[in-house]
């Protein structure tokens, strides 16, 4: 990567990658990376702009996650079953399933079996340690295939299984997490 020395070069720079990526978050991440370079000055009027980008940033929101399963229907199925989510629609194989606030694709692929690197999930939380334990019972009683048992590790109750397709998934609590760590959970 070319770094350049000016403020203007680096707002250019910042501009080419958003337009390639299409990704304005990469843009405002490389001027506040710019930004923190010795040898560039930025003017007032650039520092109103990348605060207003910073702001813009600060309001974004998860819109969907996407996996890609050799198994649609049992992975739409754990979904809809263990999850709570309700199919939006389907193609060629594939489908979209809506919870309120935010939507989970399920990429059909045929080619092969998706291989998850061995710690990446994702994870959902719920409101007491009760909910999580008669989930977990749930999930055992069904044979999800679980990753572990219920632990806490001082930020709150949790366990890990895996969906039909290989994702992980966490399902935790923050109900019970130690006083140290509750201030770390605030919005």
């Amino acid at each position: 990567m070319v770094w350049s020395t000016t403020w203007q070069g680096a707002k250019a720079h910042a501009a080419r990658l958003v337009s390639h990526f299409a990704n304005a978050s990469l843009g405002c991440e490389l001027l506040l990376i710019y930004f923190r370079h010795p040898a560039v000055h930025p003017s007032s009027a650039d520092m109103t702009e990348i605060l207003s980008m910073t702001e813009a940033i600060k309001s974004m929101r998860l819109n969907h996650l996407s996996f890609p399963s050799a198994d649609v229907p049992a992975t739409v199925e754990f979904f809809e079953r263990h999850l709570g989510f309700t199919v939006s629609s389907t193609w060629e194989g594939s489908a979209i399933l809506k919870r309120p606030g935010f939507d989970v694709v399920i990429d059909c692929v045929t080619d092969h079996v998706p291989a998850y690197p061995r710690a990446f999930h994702a994870g959902f939380e719920l409101p007491t340690p009760e909910d999580l334990n008669a989930l977990y019972e749930q999930f055992v009683a069904e044979g999800v295939d679980m990753e572990t048992g219920i632990f806490n590790n001082g930020r709150g109750s949790r366990f890990f299984c895996r969906a039909p397709g290989g994702v992980m998934f966490e399902l935790n609590t923050r109900a019970d997490a130690a006083p140290e760590y509750r201030t770390t959970f605030e919005d």
